[in-house]
């Protein structure tokens, strides 16, 4: 048949086109910072960014070591920031993440703990400071 060349070069294409992840309209916006709590770089804080005067979360981050996050957000824009820091259980099986270490002060996306503005590409907000207090 005729349409068999043809249609494994389409589907071969659509493979490359997903497994790529990428199109001329997936333009991400990166965000990268850092979070301290009490001036401490700290591991494990989540941050959940809200479409702003909204609680639709459209990314999240976690903190690593050294209190560095990135996330992919979907659209350039204003985005509410909230957090929360769990308590970390170990044992010899499994983690568990607990209760939140900052009692939910920093949940409720209509009162955030800082606001962001977004371009496409790179972007490199100040710092987030945390007070545990």
């Amino acid at each position: 048949m005729k349409c068999r060349p043809l249609f494994a070069a389409l589907v071969s294409l659509n493979l490359v086109m997903i497994s790529s992840g990428c199109s001329l309209h997936d333009q991400k916006c990166l965000v990268s910072g850092q979070v301290t709590i009490d001036s401490q770089l700290v591991d494990g804080v989540y941050l959940l960014f809200h479409q702003e005067h909204s609680s639709n979360v459209v990314g999240t981050a976690r903190t690593d070591h050294s209190g560095h996050y990135l996330a992919k957000l979907p659209v350039a824009g204003r985005y509410a920031v909230t957090a929360f820091w769990p308590k970390i259980i170990r044992n010899t099986e499994e983690t568990i993440e607990g209760e939140d270490r900052l009692r939910g002060k920093y949940r409720d996306s209509l009162n955030p703990l800082t606001l962001i503005t977004v371009s496409t590409g790179e972007n490199y907000p100040p710092a987030i400071n945390i007070s545990s207090r």
